[in-house]
């Protein structure tokens, strides 16, 4: 994913800090954000680096499914939330 700097794709990760979003709300954002492509590059990958676990998580799952399209939403934020559950700061 190439980043640029997309206002939508900025709007959109910004969501991702949403702490009441549903799952199924949460699966909506990614469709969008993985539906700007490229656009969404520089928005995601500035989200991967926030400090909030869960958009960190939710960010990490979208630029994995960008990665591999055969991936899915439920095995992508599985694995990121694991991952980055693991690398937390103690």
């Amino acid at each position: 994913m190439r980043a640029t700097d997309d206002p939508a794709a900025r709007r959109l990760a910004g969501a991702l800090t949403a702490t009441a979003a549903s799952v199924r709300q949460r699966g909506a954002l990614t469709d969008a954000l993985l539906y700007l492509g490229d656009a969404a590059g520089r928005a995601l990958a500035a989200s991967t680096e926030t400090t909030d676990p869960h958009a960190r998580a939710h960010a990490v799952a979208t630029v994995a499914m960008s990665a591999d399209d055969s991936l899915g939403f439920d095995v992508a934020i599985e694995t990121a939330l694991r991952d980055v559950s693991n690398n937390a700061p103690s």
